[in-house]
């Protein structure tokens, strides 16, 4: 987190933009946790990547899609769409320390042809899952455009690694993210090494991008196109969620 940045491969060489997708889902949770709180967040969010019996309806846990999408209905739902993701973006941007864009394209695509992630917006809205006076349509046109944020090899790794320096980019030292800590905890509890004694925060997107944090001491990004389907429903890269848990299993990280 001293801000020395080392890149390797053809994807960081070309300075290629790759959809985030769930990458961004931190944010979303550490934003989510500052305005309403823990305790609000904990009832429509668990910990838990597989299924278990629970006093009320709610996501498993924030990195699914199901987590996504609440997470995206606990965005300053007072405001309009446009100034939310406005918002979302703005944060982003201050982490990875470079002024992101969006993919039309992947938006429109999304928002058109996701009918699996449309039919669960609605059923975790019947289901009592989203907070109260959340409108479905809302929370998905979020939900699809925070997903269509961009950002390069290089970027992504330093929005990891400034995610674990408590809010603040590694490479500007510029202003804070508030409660990233607690979006970087989750990581770790649901995140790829989650049934690992060495639980490293880390989180994979079906792009193919993942990150990992280490806390005040360093963020790494990883892409590799190779799509593969997780025991828990996860689409990530195959190879850089193995780089992952091979790096977590060799090094030991208090």
């Amino acid at each position: 987190v001293d801000g020395q940045v080392f890149t390797h491969g053809s994807i960081a060489a070309e300075g290629e933009t790759l959809t985030a997708h769930s990458v961004v889902w931190p944010l979303l949770f550490a934003s989510a946790n500052q305005e309403h709180g823990a305790d609000t967040l904990a009832k429509h969010i668990g910990k838990e990547k597989r299924p278990s019996d629970q006093a009320a309806p709610k996501a498993n846990y924030p990195w699914s899609t199901a987590g996504g999408i609440t997470l995206c209905s606990m965005q300053n739902s007072n405001i309009p769409s446009w100034q939310r993701i406005l918002g979302l973006i703005e944060k982003a941007s201050v982490l990875a320390n470079t002024q992101l864009g969006s993919s039309i394209p992947e938006y429109l695509k999304s928002q058109t042809s996701s009918d699996a992630s449309w039919a669960l917006g609605y059923s975790l809205k019947a289901s009592g899952c989203l907070p109260d006076g959340v409108r479905v349509n809302d929370a998905m046109d979020l939900f699809f455009q925070v997903n269509s944020l961009q950002m390069s090899i290089q970027n992504a790794a330093i929005y990891a690694a400034s995610l674990g320096n408590d809010g603040v980019c590694v490479t500007a030292q510029n202003k804070k993210i508030p409660s990233t800590k607690a979006a970087v905890s989750m990581m770790s509890l649901c995140g790829l090494c989650s049934d690992l004694p060495n639980k490293i925060p880390s989180i994979g997107a079906s792009s193919g991008l993942c990150i990992l944090t280490i806390p005040k001491v360093l963020g790494m990004a990883i892409y590799s196109p190779q799509i593969v389907a997780h025991s828990s429903g996860e689409l990530n890269s195959s190879i850089g969620a193995e780089f992952i848990r091979h790096f977590s299993s060799k090094y030991k990280f208090k």
